[in-house]
């Protein structure tokens, strides 16, 4: 499972994990973007019952936590609103038709193409403004 952030100036971030996307992984995402982007972070996200679980809402009600991020979660079945879409759906436009022999193969093309869009900002800041909330 890919997750990733993008910024308005074009900026992304990708972690992995093999695991079922859970609470702890959601906070464990989280922590590693506060250390990878300093200063203050909103970030946009969609509803999903993992973003809204125990773990996810026990961590975030810290105060180090408090004084650096804010959230605002998307209306449901929203996705059009969602910056950071078009993106996903770039990638999965070049996933299209390929077949990987597992799981391994598949993690080495997303690594790939993330990181040719870390390099392509302007790529990215254009692809973003395709949302109604950039």
């Amino acid at each position: 499972m890919v997750t990733g952030a993008v910024s308005p100036e074009g900026r992304t971030y990708f972690s992995w994990t093999t695991e079922h996307v859970t609470g702890e992984t959601v906070v464990e995402f989280l922590k590693k973007l506060l250390r990878y982007w300093p200063g203050k972070l909103r970030v946009i996200w969609d509803n999903a019952p993992v973003h809204r679980s125990n773990a996810v809402k026990s961590w975030l009600s810290t105060s180090d936590v408090q004084q650096r991020l804010r959230l605002e979660a998307l209306p449901p079945y929203a996705p059009e609103l969602n910056p950071a879409e078009a993106l996903w759906s770039w990638l999965k436009q070049r996933r299209a038709n390929l077949a990987f022999k597992d799981g391994l193969a598949l993690r080495l093309w997303l690594e790939e193409k993330t990181q040719w869009l870390k390099r392509q900002r302007g790529f990215v800041t254009q692809l973003m403004k395709s949302s109604p909330l950039y």
